[in-house]
This record gives C-alpha cells, sequence and structure tokens, in this order.
C-alpha cells in the first residue's frame, strides 16, 4: 500500500472518487410518487379526524386565533354582566333605604 499522501488538488483522484460512488438516478416519475403520498396521507388523516360535532368544536377552540376571540367574549360578557348586576344590588339598596324612610314599620338591610 502507498502511504505518501496525494496532493488535495489532485483533479484525477477526485474525479476516481466522485466514480467510486456514483449518485443513483431517481426512479421514473419520483416526484408524482411523492405528491400522490403527501395527498393520500392527508385524506387519511382527514378521515381519523374527529367525527361529532362536539369534537370539531372543542378542536377548534384549541386553536389560537379562537382561543383568543373566546377569551376576549368572555371578558366582555363577564364585564357586562358584573355591571349589571351591581346595577340591581344598587337598586334593590336604594329601594330598601327609601321604604325604610317612608315606613318606620320595614325593617332595613343590614
Amino acid at each position: 500500500m502507498n502511504a505518501t499522501p496525494l496532493p488535495p488538488e489532485d483533479s484525477e483522484l477526485r474525479r476516481l472518487l466522485q466514480e467510486a460512488h456514483p449518485v443513483p438516478a431517481l426512479p421514473p416519475r419520483f416526484q408524482e410518487g411523492v405528491w400522490r403520498r403527501l395527498e393520500l396521507e392527508e385524506l387519511r388523516l382527514e378521515e381519523v379526524s374527529p367525527r361529532t360535532w362536539l369534537d370539531r368544536w372543542v378542536q377548534q377552540l384549541f386553536r389560537p386565533g379562537f382561543a383568543v376571540a373566546g377569551l376576549a367574549a368572555l371578558m366582555l360578557t363577564g364585564g357586562w354582566l358584573g355591571l349589571r348586576s351591581g346595577d340591581t344590588r344598587v337598586q334593590q339598596v336604594e329601594q330598601t333605604r327609601y321604604l325604610a324612610s317612608v315606613s318606620p314599620f320595614h325593617r332595613s338591610m343590614p
């Protein structure tokens, strides 16, 4: 065996190494086959997807856009209900105070 190193810019050596490890040609219609397999996989995933309306709704719920919109709607609804119930409570207190000021027999709220 020859122990002398070859120069790094040896073009004949580079050519021989490339011939020793040729790059195999792709089979005919390889790209079409890849796209067909991807389409089949997408169809398979659609078949596995949830079937009931509740499962689809829950799946949509966990998408970021829908989750943010849902959170905003819940916060607005909660704020509106809080204001509404607060107004009702204030109105009840005012009615009780008025009734207590007019009728000496009415018990006032604690």
